[in-house]
C-alpha cells in the first residue's frame, strides 16, 4: 500500500477560545480536511498545534514546511509567523496553496499562484471555498505529474534576477521590460488605492451635507480641503491624476448629496402643501 501524502496548514492559530481560533478550527474541520482527507486526494492534514512528537516544536513545524508534499498557507489576518512560514516554503519551489479572506488586502499578491478566496459567512461560501480549494490541489496534482516548475513570488524575482545578470542581451532586455512592467503596476495599484480613499471622503462629505441642513456645507468643502493636502494637489504626489480623481470626488458627493434629497423628499409628501398653506 503507497505511503499516504502530507499536507501541512500554516495559518494563524490564536489562543483557544479566541476568534482567531475559532475561525482557524473552522476552515480546517469544514473546508480543507473534507477536501484533502478525501479519497479523491488522499492527504494526511496536520497543523502546528497537532504535533504530538517530542522535540522542539519550532524545529518541527519548519520540517514540515520542508518535508510535506502540500503546503496549505491560511493569510487571514496578516499574520507575521505565517509569512516566514509561506517564505521558507516559496524558497524550496515546492507545491502551495493560498488561502486569504474576502476583503483583506495582502501585502503582496498572490492572486496568480493558486490562490483561494474565502469568506465563512454563509453555506454559498463555505461550498464555494471546498470548490476551489479542491480545483487548485487537482492543478497542483497536474503540475506535478508533468514536472512543471512551481512558481511564485521568490521564483519569480530570482528568475528576473537571472536575467538581469545574463550575458545575453535579449535576456537583458526582457528583464528592463519586466522592471517597466511592475513599476506601471504598481503606479496602477497606488492609483486605484488613492481613488477609493478620495471617494470614502466624497462620501463623508456628502454625509456631512446632509447632516448640516442649513448650513450650507457644499461637496465643494471636500476640495478645500483636499486642495490643501500636498499629497492631493497639483503639485503632489498624484498630479494631474489627482486632480481628476478630485473632480470625480466631489462629483460623487454631489450626486450622492442629490439623491439624499431626493428620499427626504418623498418622505415628506405633505410639506410642499404645508408651505403654500
Amino acid at each position: 500500500m503507497p505511503e499516504k501524502k502530507t499536507c501541512f496548514v500554516i495559518g494563524p492559530i490564536g489562543e483557544e477560545g479566541s476568534e482567531t481560533r475559532i475561525q482557524a478550527d473552522y476552515l480546517l474541520a469544514y473546508i480543507i480536511r473534507p477536501v484533502l482527507e478525501d479519497e479523491e486526494f488522499g492527504y494526511i492534514v496536520q497543523r502546528a498545534d497537532e504535533i504530538a512528537s517530542p522535540g522542539l516544536i519550532t524545529d518541527q513545524i519548519i520540517g514540515s514546511i520542508i518535508d510535506s508534499d502540500l503546503v496549505i498557507a491560511d493569510l487571514a489576518g496578516h499574520n507575521p509567523n505565517v509569512f516566514y512560514e509561506l517564505a521558507i516554503r516559496h524558497m524550496l519551489e515546492r507545491p502551495v496553496v493560498h488561502m486569504y479572506l474576502v476583503g483583506e488586502k495582502l501585502p503582496f499578491d498572490v492572486s496568480d499562484f493558486r490562490s483561494v478566496p474565502y469568506r465563512l459567512k454563509t453555506v454559498q461560501d463555505h461550498d464555494a471555498a471546498m470548490e476551489e480549494l479542491a480545483d487548485k490541489v487537482e492543478a497542483v496534482h497536474q503540475a506535478l505529474d508533468k514536472r512543471e516548475q512551481f512558481s511564485n513570488p521568490i521564483t519569480r524575482a530570482r528568475g528576473h534576477q537571472k536575467l538581469k545578470l545574463s550575458s545575453d542581451t535579449g535576456d537583458k532586455l526582457l528583464a528592463e521590460l519586466m522592471t517597466r512592467l511592475q513599476k506601471i503596476e504598481t503606479s496602477l495599484q497606488n492609483e486605484r488605492s488613492n481613488r477609493s480613499q478620495l471617494r470614502r471622503l466624497a462620501e463623508e462629505a456628502a454625509m456631512a451635507r446632509g447632516l448640516s441642513g442649513g448650513l450650507g456645507l457644499s461637496s465643494g468643502l471636500l476640495g478645500s480641503a483636499l486642495s490643501t493636502d500636498p499629497t492631493y494637489s497639483s503639485g503632489g504626489l498624484l498630479g494631474a491624476a489627482g486632480r481628476a480623481a478630485l473632480r470625480e470626488a466631489e462629483a460623487e458627493a454631489e450626486r450622492l448629496a442629490a439623491k439624499k434629497r431626493d428620499r427626504e423628499n418623498k418622505a415628506a409628501p405633505g410639506k410642499e402643501d404645508s408651505k403654500r398653506d
